[in-house]
């Protein structure tokens, strides 16, 4: 009886584990550009020091033609960012997070509105809990943390030809060229 009751335990404690594990996501891309991969890193490392508050790194991607590519790397510190650019695939890059979106399905005009793709409620309050914990309980009531101000951050803009790095600049203004 007694060895019956330490199989069952054991038998529990793995089932246990084993749900845990398999709770966790490791949903990530790879990401196969290492000069692409070292930009973000810089720019993370660039908009590290001005923010003083939770945020998440953004790439917004564009296939001008079979062979140039454009990247913009944004962050995020609004939730209703979130909502109005989706994302569609996550990379781990270092220890962080990179959210991903591909700017074509992207509506220019009417932001969430009017994009092709958008993310369920759920998988936005997911994203706002881990990521922007500061905003959550803000984002539950419907309000923001501080009255919107509309600015232009710095974004880096990166434009590959053939896999090459051919144009690298910081700006401000929308994704859209």
């Amino acid at each position: 009886m007694r060895n019956t009751i330490k199989i069952v335990v054991l038998f529990l404690m793995l089932l246990t584990v084993s749900c845990t594990m398999n709770n966790q996501s490791n949903d990530y891309l790879v990401l196969n550009n290492k000069v692409l991969e070292r930009e973000i890193e810089g720019y993370a490392k660039f908009v590290d020091p001005q923010i003083n508050e939770p945020y998440v790194i953004s790439v917004f991607c564009s296939e001008v033609n079979d062979s140039t590519s454009r990247y913009i790397i944004n962050f995020i510190t609004d939730p209703e960012d979130i909502q109005m650019w989706p994302y569609h695939f996550v990379c781990k890059i270092g220890e962080r997070d990179v959210f991903f979106t591909m700017l074509a399905g992207i509506g220019k005009i009417g932001w969430k509105n009017n994009n092709f793709f958008y993310l369920k409620k759920e998988a936005c309050d997911e994203f706002v809990k881990k990521y922007l914990p500061d905003d959550y309980k803000y984002y539950k009531k419907g309000t923001n943390k501080v009255p919107l101000v509309l600015y232009d951050t710095e974004m880096c803009y990166l434009t590959f030809v053939n896999d090459k790095l051919v144009k690298k600049e910081l700006r401000r203004g929308l994704p859209w060229w």
